[in-house]
């Protein structure tokens, strides 16, 4: 016989290797309203669900009470991991399982399951199937595919590993903030968007550098104002020429509304905002424009 705490201890153990082995359930993206869903725990819903159906009256509990706990155990790790964000009907349903069995477990081993009691849970868990099906139909759930050599966990999340260390620490907030949304945009395969905030970070430090040579607010915004002041202070010339490159092939076509950009452009305008960010980065530090680098 298996009592109450050692099914439970028996859950628990099972939950905290599947938990470990397969992450958890839900969580939420950071900087972002976006859940990364992980499959794998609606097979456990499932099967959670499915060693409690089919319980007889009459049968004593301490020959199903170990199965009542460790589907409980399941049942709120569904429950406890984020998942109302996307199944908040679900998550009611399961509530009332839980409870069920929480009330069954709670009595004498040696108790019979009453004729009521398996009624009210089979009901409940027929209740939970249903709103998991029903909500499941009404939830878009995407599956992202890699771009390319891009791997989406980085773009979605972790974009500052693009660029060096030193880089991103002198970057701007503005010009971290645009690569990380040209990274989210190229995630979901928005072409446009993506080359579109990738101009945008380039051009907040553009901006930047130029402040920090003329002392000043510069007298225009414009692009190519901006290289010119560049030109005219010396910057690095493979700099200015990649500068002026972005500026009459990719920046000025993209303003127009007719131009819309495939992958391949996305990413190689990505590509260049990497390249650009660093020697714009590494130019202000040659010409000490920067302060000195925190330390680690």
């Amino acid at each position: 016989m298996v009592c109450g705490s050692q099914a439970r201890a028996v859950a628990g153990i099972k939950y905290r290797t599947a938990l470990k082995k397969f992450g958890r359930p839900n969580r939420t993206i950071k900087g972002s309203e976006m859940v990364d869903f992980n499959p794998i725990w609606t097979f456990h819903l499932a099967m959670a669900l499915t060693k409690i159906d089919g319980l007889h009256a009459g049968k004593a509990l301490f020959e199903c009470g170990g199965k009542l706990v460790e589907a409980n155990s399941s049942l709120q790790a569904f429950v406890a991991h984020e998942q109302n964000s996307i199944f908040p009907e679900t998550l009611d349903r399961v509530r009332d399982v839980v409870g069920l069995i929480e009330a069954l477990v709670s009595h004498p081993p040696n108790k019979c399951l009453a004729q009521a009691e398996v009624l009210e849970l089979d009901i409940a868990i027929n209740h939970a199937l249903i709103t998991f099906e029903a909500e499941s139909e009404r939830v878009f759930i995407v599956g992202l595919q890699r771009q390319r050599a891009l791997d989406l966990r980085t773009l979605v999340e972790s974009i500052k590993d693009c660029v060096s260390r030193e880089t991103w620490d002198r970057m701007s907030a503005a010009s971290r903030r645009e690569l990380g949304e040209c990274g989210r945009c190229l995630a979901l395969e928005r072409y446009t968007a993506a080359g579109f905030h990738a101009l945008r970070a380039i051009e907040v430090e553009i901006r930047d550098y130029v402040c920090l040579l003329l002392h000043a607010r510069p007298e225009k915004r414009d692009w190519g104002y901006y290289v010119q002041v560049l030109r005219d202070h010396s910057a690095n010339p493979k700099l200015v020429s990649t500068l002026d490159e972005i500026r009459k092939l990719d920046r000025n076509p993209l303003m127009h509304p007719e131009d819309w950009l495939e992958q391949g452009d996305a990413i190689g305008l990505f590509n260049s905002a990497q390249t650009s960010l660093e020697r714009l980065i590494a130019d202000m530090r040659l010409k000490k424009l920067l302060p000195p680098a925190p330390s680690v």
